[in-house]
């Protein structure tokens, strides 16, 4: 009886190990990008927040409390709700995305394009923070990985 109970019990867990393995962030450029792509298209600015780098991430908390400084009672905006209003990418079909620096991944930052069916090229910066790689939204670096100048 007690045996059957540990079995069943290591069944479960070994499921649930299995359901967790599915929650991954990805761990390609290439696959951040595109979770970042396909939370902006379908709205979810809380997912699409952990695909920024944490110093853009700053930048839209300090603009969300301006604007809500200024709104007073009339409502309050999250700051993940300010990224598809950033300009940085549109829903564009992706026909492919290219590395530009293969070596520059081994120091954290690597340029990618975006390439779109209707023949646009994106340049895209990429930093490899906090475990995972960043999607920059061009708030506080450039493409090429300097930082802008800030106000």
């Amino acid at each position: 009886m007690r045996f059957e109970v540990i079995c069943r019990a290591l069944v479960l867990v070994s499921l649930c190990l299995v359901g967790l393995a599915g929650c991954e962030q990805p761990q390609t450029p290439e696959e951040a990008l595109e979770a970042l792509i396909q939370a902006v298209y379908t709205n979810d600015g809380k997912s699409a927040w952990e695909y920024l780098p944490q110093e853009e991430q700053k930048i839209l908390s300090a603009k969300a409390d301006k604007i809500n400084a200024k709104a007073g009672d009339k409502g309050a905006v999250e700051p993940h709700e300010l990224i598809s209003s950033s300009g940085f990418v549109a829903p564009y079909a992706i026909a492919r995305i290219e590395r530009t620096d293969e070596q520059a991944i081994n120091d954290g930052l690597l340029k990618v394009k975006v390439h779109t069916q209707d023949k646009k090229e994106i340049p895209v910066l990429m930093l490899n923070q906090s475990g995972g790689w960043k999607v920059s939204i061009g708030l506080y670096y450039d493409t090429d990985g300097n930082v802008r100048k800030t106000p």
